[in-house]
């Protein structure tokens, strides 16, 4: 007579959370990554503290903010789940895993929740911390505020993936990650330009960070005017969408020959 031992179930969630927890242990391993993404973020609101008293230059201080926030986000949410994706899949983990019992979507969002968490965390801290260290106006809108930093880390990590398809080491990552990488802080600079009616600011609107620069500093000082406000939300969402798209298509789970 033979008797059946029953294998505990787990569920898809304990997988996930799993896989998460083992990349948070690599990632808190990289120092350096973690310092810049991090460290300098949280500090920066301190090296202009000189500046918070003087008259008017509140709404340059936010822009700098935005740019000190894209800065983390783009070690933490971009450039942490591209090396990460990459490293996964040329030692052929994503193929192991996607041959077991884990989904598809629990590999992939195990793989890139810590640099998203991260980098929100990393992003709200830095604002709250700038508000009472450099004197700043408390954001008018603070449901904006949050949906915009979650939609812009969201869109971080589906860059990280479309750009992990053209990216054959965690090496050459230094390099595929230079366009978009350039793109992010070009555009953060493009509500900084002083002609509004000039062609290149024109074009600079459509920029995959101009439009968080725009919804930022709408929800911090306002006015907000969600009919104006309608043009940034697409562009930001078809920064977001379309990469998505394009990476649910051609993404590489197998290791690159």
């Amino acid at each position: 007579m033979t008797t059946t031992v029953d294998t505990p179930r787990v569920s898809p969630f304990s997988r996930w959370a799993s896989l998460t927890k083992a990349e948070f242990v690599l990632l808190r391993r990289n120092a350096l990554q973690l310092f810049y993404a991090l460290i300098m973020p949280l500090a920066a609101p301190f090296l202009f503290r000189d500046l918070a008293d003087v008259e008017g230059v509140h709404g340059l201080l936010a822009s700098v903010i935005t740019l000190i926030v894209l800065f983390g986000l783009v070690f933490v949410a971009f450039y942490n789940p591209l090396s990460a994706i990459v490293n996964r899949r040329e030692e052929s983990v994503l193929q192991r895993l996607r041959g077991g019992e884990v989904s598809d979507a629990t590999i992939l969002t195990s793989v890139s929740a810590p640099g998203f968490l991260v980098g929100v965390l990393m992003a709200f801290a830095t604002i709250a911390i700038s508000v009472p260290a450099l004197g700043l106006d408390i954001p008018v809108n603070i449901p904006l505020m949050i949906a915009t930093i979650l939609v812009t880390a969201a869109m971080f990590v589906v860059m990280a993936f479309a750009t992990s398809i053209s990216t054959r080491t965690a090496e050459s990552a230094q390099i595929t990650s230079m366009p978009f990488i350039i793109l992010v802080f070009l555009g953060a600079a493009v509500p900084l330009m002083p002609d509004t009616t000039s062609t290149l600011y024109q074009i600079g609107q459509f920029l995959p960070t101009a439009p968080v620069a725009e919804l930022l500093s709408a929800s911090w000082f306002g006015p907000v005017d969600f009919a104006e406000l309608g043009q940034p939300v697409l562009i930001l969402l078809a920064w977001t969408v379309l990469p998505a798209l394009y990476a649910a298509k051609r993404f590489r789970w197998a290791k690159r020959s």
